[in-house]
């Protein structure tokens, strides 16, 4: 431990305190304005004597008994120049009383001392009495602080360009570590968005090196449209089965078939951390719905999955109902564009009458047609948890518009119905029309695009003037006029 004496001026205790964590690599390792030599030569030894010399010429303006501490310091440089100049300006300065030491003193530290030991508590401290002391002194360590934090901001995109994902990491935990982030810094930092970068294996092994390390910064990623095929499915399905950190997860668009899809569907067996994964357009196929079918089995923690446009068909849809009357966590599901058909709509109707914690359910453009949505009706008058149905695009005509309708007049839980495109004509149009009038839980409805006409739009019209509770009544594409 660094000095002996228990009576300090303010300059000498911080000095002291600083150097109780600090060895002379710590400071001549920082940067310094001293121009390179241009001699040829050692050019190493000529860099670590000059800055040598510069602390020790500007520390002869401190009180002696800093001078002479910092003596240890400067003895272990090699050079015998810097020695004999330190000792030179010394004696020459005993006699001026060092009455004016503050500002080189604060030169020393903004410049030389690394921000990490700055920020040590006892140093910061120590540095708080000392400016109460030394008012007139401007510090300026905000202005370094932000300076290096905008560095390393620029560092982040830098490596971010370049795919060098563990620089990415190690560069944001860097900020958050010398707590030097905002809040917009906290969120970049944990929710990654790498999207159309269409990654190579090479890229993709980087961030799987990222996934490993379980690291609290990242719980966030999307690599939306990156291109990984069955390959970079694997390859991530591997790096999931040992992260227990990551929570959301979007794989979408990336051509990841049947193969990525059952790598991803087996990583979810083991892995318990994520709660939302994103994997449409990916052509699963029915080989792929089958092995998440069975995930959603044993999976305890995800609670919203994304499995749109992967051509499930309507064998796909009946095994995922199976999964859904025996998993108790999922609460979200996104089934859209799967050609599920009739057949399908039945199974998904029969699981919503057994499920008890599904509260959204996307199936818009299936071909469900009367005979899906007929199902689908007399499951909402059973079910009592599920709160969001979006059907758009399914052509269940004027007689599926009825039966829903009728539902609707039994169903109190659900809150957003979405029928857009759905051929419902005025006749229809005008079913739901009774039904607000009776219902009083549904929020928003969508009937866009359904031919309503101008007999359905009056109906609607007079019905809202009863409705309470509806706050979002979309009837675009209507012929209204």
């Amino acid at each position: 431990m660094l000095g002996s004496r228990t009576s300090y001026r303010p300059e000498t205790t911080l000095i002291l305190e600083t150097l109780n964590h600090l060895n002379v690599d710590e400071v001549l390792n920082q940067p310094t304005t001293i121009e390179e030599p241009s001699s040829t030569g050692d050019t190493s030894s000529s860099n670590h004597d000059s800055k040598a010399l510069e602390i020790t010429s500007s520390l002869i303006y401190l009180p002696n008994s800093i001078d002479l501490i910092y003596s240890h310091e400067i003895a272990a440089s090699s050079s015998d120049t810097t020695k004999r100049h330190h000792k030179s300006l010394q004696d020459k300065n005993l006699d001026k009383g060092y009455t004016n030491s503050s500002k080189t003193f604060f030169k020393i530290f903004n410049r030389f001392i690394p921000t990490k030991i700055l920020n040590r508590p006892n140093i910061k401290r120590t540095l708080s009495n000392f400016t109460n002391n030394e008012s007139s002194i401007d510090i300026n360590f905000t202005t370094k602080d932000n300076n290096i934090l905008e560095e390393n901001r620029m560092q982040i995109r830098k490596y971010f360009n370049e795919c060098k994902y563990i620089k990415v990491l190690e560069f944001y935990e860097e900020i958050l570590k010398n707590n030097q982030h905002n809040d917009k810094d906290k969120e970049s930092a944990s929710n990654w968005n790498i999207f159309w970068k269409l990654l190579d294996s090479k890229n993709v092994n980087e961030l799987t090196k990222v996934i490993y390390k379980n690291t609290t910064t990242l719980t966030s990623l999307n690599l939306r449209k990156n291109q990984l095929g069955p390959e970079g499915g694997k390859t991530l399905a591997k790096a999931l089965c040992k992260n227990t950190t990551l929570t959301s997860l979007v794989i979408y668009d990336n051509k990841l078939g049947p193969e990525g899809g059952i790598a991803l569907a087996e990583a979810l067996c083991k892995n318990t951390s994520l709660t939302s994964l994103s994997l449409g357009r990916n052509k699963f196929g029915l080989m792929g719905g089958k092995a998440f079918s069975e995930a959603l089995c044993k999976n305890t923690t995800l609670t919203s999955l994304v499995l749109s446009k992967n051509k499930l068909g309507p064998e796909g849809g009946e095994v995922l109902a199976e999964a859904l009357c025996k998993n108790s966590t999922l609460t979200s599901l996104d089934l859209g564009w799967n050609e599920l058909g009739p057949k399908g709509g039945k199974a998904l109707a029969d699981a919503l009458c057994k499920n008890n914690t599904l509260t959204s359910l996307k199936l818009y453009d299936n071909g469900l047609e009367f005979e899906g949505v007929k199902a689908l009706s007399e499951a909402l008058c059973k079910n009592t948890t599920l709160n969001l149905l979006s059907l758009g695009w399914n052509k269940l005509g004027p007689e599926g518009g009825k039966i829903l309708a009728s539902a609707l007049c039994k169903n109190t839980t659900l809150t957003s119905l979405d029928l857009h495109d759905n051929e419902l004509g005025s006749e229809g149009g005008k079913a739901l029309t009774e039904t607000l009038c009776k219902n009083n839980t549904l929020t928003s409805l969508d009937l866009c695009s359904n031919d309503i006409g101008l007999e359905g739009g009056k109906a609607l019209a007079e019905a809202l003037f009863k409705n309470t509770t509806l706050t979002f009544l979309d009837l675009g594409g209507n012929d209204l006029d």
